[in-house]
């Protein structure tokens, strides 16, 4: 072949790359933008059931009550009709615009702190009825370094509307539940064999250790004192301090050390103090010991 040929040759596949480089591009460009449509693709995928347990109803219940809960304890002497204004979307058009309070002779003026629900009833028609807990400030009207706190159980009757529900009925004060007496069972433990003096000083050593880096140390410091992994939980560091270990018992089971031992500690943000019951078993290998199993709690 000439050196003219090979160069028309060349020439033709550089034009001929161009085309169909410029054609390629611009079928791509028409079907991003739906000027072209693509062929069909299959796409298998797996078939989720979810089955309708009325969670979703349970959660816009309370957060509805929740809602209109704030709305009925805040008020401020003299602004009755703004409050009127703030419950109308969430009250029926039978009940009452303040919803059964009348504060032309209140002399505190009242703010929620928080809401809680702690009971949800179904009633006849589709109505539910709401009990609630609700922490409220009360600062006085004419003297706002005077404030109270005000705890109160309310009840609240609502029912389904569209998207949303309203409130059927004025809500009501309610006395605070009051527990019903329970017997705990019995607590049950093998007693463990006796521990010599020596073993029992060397562990009051090791838990004097084992709680200063477990207020104080980071996990891999924490895990340091762990037979296998996650045993032990990430600790206390930056939340308490170490204030002192006391009534150490030791017993040995099964090969095993099981102590129990009282710990308290300084909530870091308040100086409190705190004391804690805990339960730890620990082997010995050589001159090291290691928790196995940490139990807090008597129970």
């Amino acid at each position: 072949m000439s050196q003219l040929a090979k160069r028309k040759f060349a020439i033709f596949g550089f034009w001929l790359l161009l085309i169909y480089t410029a054609v390629s591009t611009t079928a791509v460009w028409l079907i991003q933008f739906g000027i072209v449509p693509s062929s069909p693709r299959t796409v298998t995928a797996a078939k989720q059931e979810v089955q309708g347990d009325g969670l979703g109803d349970v959660l816009s219940e309370t957060a509805f009550v929740d809602q209109f809960v704030r709305e009925y304890f805040t008020w401020n002497q003299g602004n009755e009709t703004i409050r009127a204004s703030r419950l109308k979307p969430y009250l029926h058009s039978t009940v009452d615009p303040q919803a059964g309070i009348d504060m032309k002779n209140a002399t505190y003026n009242s703010f929620p702190r928080s809401v809680g629900i702690w009971r949800i009833e179904d009633g006849e028609g589709g109505m539910k009825k709401v009990y609630v807990t609700v922490d409220t400030v009360l600062t006085h009207a004419k003297n706002e370094s005077d404030q109270r706190r005000a705890i109160r159980y309310l009840a609240v009757t609502i029912q389904k509307s569209g998207e949303s529900f309203l409130v059927v009925d004025k809500p009501y004060l309610m006395a605070p539940p009051v527990p019903a007496k329970i017997e705990l069972p019995e607590m049950k433990s093998e007693p463990g064999e006796a521990v010599s003096d020596a073993e029992r000083v060397q562990v009051e050593n090791f838990l004097k250790t084992f709680w200063k880096v477990y207020t104080t140390g980071t996990a891999n410091e924490i895990g340091y004192y762990e037979k296998e992994k996650n045993v032990i939980s990430k600790g206390l560091t930056g939340l308490v301090g170490l204030s002192d270990v006391k009534n150490v018992a030791v017993t040995k089971k099964q090969g095993k050390l099981e102590v129990k031992c009282d710990v308290s500690f300084t909530d870091l943000p308040s100086g409190g103090q705190l004391s804690y019951q805990y339960s730890l078993s620990v082997v010995k290998e050589g001159d090291r010991f290691y928790v196995t199993n940490m139990k807090q709690g008597v129970r």
